[in-house]
């Protein structure tokens, strides 16, 4: 009898100890059940175009600048006193300007294209000069900077000086007068030369 108890004790905590492991191993698994499940995150497809002949575009290549020849003008105009000055003037064909009378000066060259000045204009300056005519071998040009518009393809200058105001600030009664374009400190070109001689007045 005593053994059969025995026996029945022994089952009876067999049967416990089996019955706590499993209880054990469904806390420490996961309830799926209870879970709702989730869609898959779509990644986005990425089609890279195919290259071909057709589709490549070229880079251009930027601000890079033009040939010297672009920057010389085809054509130099010069007036004094309205009258154009025409190459090879000499001084016997000479400008009267009297004493206390506004010395007028202008010039016009080119032609350039709008999209040209626009974007290297700023290179290009003028320099309006006078020479005497009375030392000529030792005689140095006196230059002024003026400043130009752009007018139906030219680069023009207009400049009024009054009686007691001189080209270069150098006064100077017998000269010739010119105007010179430079593309930085390089000359590009040099207008007709006109001579000039302050008169006296009436």
């Amino acid at each position: 009898m005593a053994k059969k108890i025995i026996f029945f004790a022994l089952g009876l905590m067999a049967l416990v100890l089996l019955g706590c492991a499993i209880k054990e191993q469904i806390k420490s698994e996961p309830l799926y059940e209870n879970m709702t499940p989730q869609p898959p995150i779509k990644q986005p497809v990425v089609i890279e175009k195919e290259k071909t002949i057709e589709n490549i575009t070229p880079e251009q290549p930027k601000n890079i600048m033009p040939p010297f020849q672009n920057f010389v003008p085809k054509e130099m105009k010069f007036w004094v006193q309205g009258a154009l000055i025409q190459p090879g003037m000499t001084e016997a064909d000479f400008i009267p300007i009297k004493q206390h009378s506004i010395k007028e000066y202008g010039g016009s060259f080119g032609p350039y294209t709008k999209e040209f000045i626009e974007k290297w204009g700023n290179l290009i300056k003028t320099k309006l000069c006078a020479k005497s005519t009375t030392m000529k071998e030792v005689a140095k040009p006196h230059c002024q900077q003026v400043s130009t518009f752009f007018d139906k393809g030219y680069l023009s200058f207009a400049l009024g000086l009054d009686y007691d105001e001189y080209i270069g600030w150098t006064a100077l009664k017998n000269y010739e007068a010119f105007y010179t374009i430079y593309l930085g400190d390089k000359k590009i070109g040099e207008s007709p030369h006109a001579y000039i001689r302050t008169t006296a007045e009436n």
